[in-house]
């Protein structure tokens, strides 16, 4: 947890300094004692704990007495991504990536296949999401809290992509190939415009987009497709080197030949860069890609692979790892627990901040907030009609936050 705090005011730091415009000295100090790699490592034990650790532990109910905790530890992810957003875009962070940016290049890849497979269920629930939570027990709230930091993280994700096709060919060839021909990118991100998981009907029949982080309504004539991925198709079907090394084939041609109805008059005006994409659209359509690719007549390609996953996960005794989390979990006291709700309180109340964060929204009905529950100050409400509503779902979390230290 000391490790999640102090990660999180670097970021909250690096983010600052982005608004303000100020010298980025989070992101200098990273690059300067190669500790992008660690990030890096990092994120994928991270990831790595959610996948084999999490399901065991929350099955047992070992989540549900440290519910908190184990939601800043799901949280880490989004943490370290976020980070990743200010960092990447320096082109000297992506190269000082090493040979680790195999590793995220795969990162991106699962995040890429996430969104595509994501479920429209989940897109209903988040927009009847109060009235929803208000039916769920805790550790049914853990579950929904994870599907949308998994849904937010991957979204977040096609930043770091977009950075990485940026800089493509400052990066090694193993990444450049690793990008276009072992995961095949450019058509994941071909199927992420058609599935457009970033867009959704609200209950009043509206459209809504995810941006920074939130579910926000639209009018319809803002409905074109998230921009970073077209800038990410730009990167990679444009760059010569890239249209070089690409293996394309006929299945691959059709996949990216769907995206021309896509690419109306509207879009173009945003992003006049498209219009060399929608020019290479054309030409692709009359090309004749060969019907199968013959490896012998690559030539002798000596590849490196990622291995920071590999490390990280080989040889280890998931059963037994879960185990030891469930006895750390279940072992917790109700004062270590109130030790831990305060220090993340506390890692959050810095008033230079103030200016980062958006207007609170009530907790009862959402519309904006104007005062917030005196005992402990973390909850906003629009006025004393949603705070008493919201008293009896608050007053368990209220009462744990404002307890005296040594009850």
């Amino acid at each position: 947890m000391k490790h999640h705090e102090v990660l999180e005011k670097l970021n909250i730091q690096a983010h600052a300094n982005t608004q303000q415009q100020s010298e980025e000295y989070v992101t200098e100090a990273l690059i300067t004692f190669d500790k992008v790699r660690t990030l890096i490592y990092d994120l994928l034990v991270t990831e790595a704990w959610k996948n084999k650790i999490f399901p065991v532990v929350h099955a047992a109910g070992a989540t549900k007495k440290n519910s908190l905790k184990v939601y800043f530890m799901l949280y880490h992810e989004a943490t370290i991504v976020n980070l990743f957003e200010i960092v990447l875009f320096n082109k000297d962070a992506c190269v000082a990536c090493g040979d680790a940016v195999l590793d995220l290049i795969d990162y991106c890849s699962r995040k890429l296949t996430l969104l595509n497979a994501w479920c429209v269920i989940w897109r209903q629930r988040i927009t009847n999401l109060q009235a929803y939570l208000l039916n769920l027990d805790e550790g049914q709230h853990l579950s929904q809290n994870k599907a949308e930091l998994d849904f937010s993280i991957a979204i977040n994700t096609l930043s770091l992509f977009r950075y990485l096709t940026d800089y493509i060919t400052d990066l090694s060839l193993s990444a450049m190939t690793r990008i276009l021909n072992n995961n095949d990118m450019i058509c994941s991100a071909v199927y992420l415009i058609e599935r457009a998981p970033w867009l959704k009907r609200t209950s009043t029949k509206e459209f809504a987009r995810f941006d920074d982080g939130a579910w926000k309504e639209i009018p319809r004539d803002e409905l074109p497709r998230l921009g970073k991925v077209w800038l990410v198709l730009y990167n990679l079907l444009i760059e010569p080197e890239c249209r070089e090394k690409y293996e394309y084939t006929a299945q691959r041609q059709s996949v990216i030949l769907r995206l021309q109805p896509y690419l109306n008059e509207t879009l173009v005006d945003q992003l006049p860069i498209l219009k060399d994409l929608e020019r290479h659209l054309v030409e692709l359509s009359l090309m004749k890609p060969p019907e199968n690719v013959d490896v012998m007549k690559r030539g002798l390609l000596v590849e490196q692979i990622p291995e920071m996953y590999n490390e990280i996960t080989n040889g280890v005794n998931w059963k037994q790892l879960a185990e030891d989390h469930k006895r750390t979990l279940l072992g917790g006291t109700d004062q270590s627990i109130r030790d831990t709700a305060k220090s993340l309180a506390a890692m959050y109340d810095l008033d230079e901040f103030d200016s980062m964060l958006e207007d609170p929204k009530c907790a009862k009905c959402g519309h904006v907030a104007m005062q917030r529950c005196s005992r402990c100050k973390n909850e906003w409400y629009c006025g004393r009609v949603c705070q008493v509503k919201a008293w009896k779902s608050h007053k368990p979390a209220c009462d744990l936050l404002t307890r005296p230290a040594d009850q």
